[in-house]
């Protein structure tokens, strides 16, 4: 198709400093793919440099190999509203100690839940580990998000950090130091009893040095995990009183 060839060469050769998307589609609506939790970072860039403002996202919702999960019930929302009859559903509240698996009839708003799952494959009260917030209902239905995944925490002393916690002060880092996190990964260091935070960064400041990162990075992790401002001032001080964290 050399005549569409060359339209879209013409498009690039005028560079990407404005979204080219609606200039190589003019009658694309909308895209569909995950956006929530981990995805949400990259939705925004998505949108920033590539769609621009008037193609809409269309969040599919929450699925797995296990089953389908989730319907989402509005463009560009990042939550969505469970399917009743697509396999039965369990819900442990996580931040209650021995809580007991109830249904989703008994779901809170505000509240997170495991989830729990049995299907018609065979699956029976089969833990997810996958996190839920019930964020509201449609009719009688509780409609979530995603946030994150129960065997993704991390916990020098109790602190128990999550997924989600780790990314969003990664973040809010980013957009503080004005920087894109491309992305980022975390591991702890159980020898110096500290979290090893390893980014892939790009669009860096001229004057932003590794110091503002880490001074900026330590405040927001304190500020989405307060257990773990309160153990580093408690317990994480070396010779020097310089905070190992």
């Amino acid at each position: 198709m050399p005549e569409r060839a060359a339209e879209l060469r013409a498009i690039f050769e005028n560079g990407f400093d404005e979204p080219f998307m609606p200039q190589a589609w003019p009658k694309l609506n909308y895209v569909v793919g995950g956006a929530s939790a981990g995805f949400a970072r990259y939705t925004d860039e998505v949108r920033n440099r590539y769609l621009g403002t008037d193609i809409a996202f269309f969040y599919r919702g929450i699925s797995a190999s296990e089953g389908i999960f989730t319907v989402p019930i509005a463009f560009a929302d990042h939550k969505s509203c469970l399917i009743p009859d697509s396999l039965f559903y369990e819900f442990i509240d996580i931040d209650k100690e021995d809580a007991k698996p109830v249904t989703m009839d008994k779901l809170e708003v505000g509240k997170k839940y495991e989830l729990i799952i049995s299907n018609y494959s065979g699956f029976y009260r089969y833990r997810m580990k996958d996190v839920l917030l019930v964020v509201g209902f449609h009719n009688a239905t509780p409609l979530v998000e995603f946030q994150y995944r129960i065997d993704k925490t991390v916990s020098l002393m109790g602190e128990k950090t999550t997924e989600m916690a780790l990314r969003t002060a990664a973040d809010l880092t980013a957009k503080e130091c004005g920087f894109l996190l491309v992305d980022n990964s975390v591991y702890a260091d159980t020898e110096n009893m500290q979290y090893v935070y390893i980014m892939e960064i790009d669009r860096v400041p001229q004057d932003l040095t590794e110091e503002k990162i880490y001074e900026s990075l330590e405040k927001h992790l304190t500020e989405v995990n307060p257990s773990y401002g309160d153990k580093v001032k408690s317990f994480c001080f070396n010779i020097s009183g310089k905070s190992l964290s």
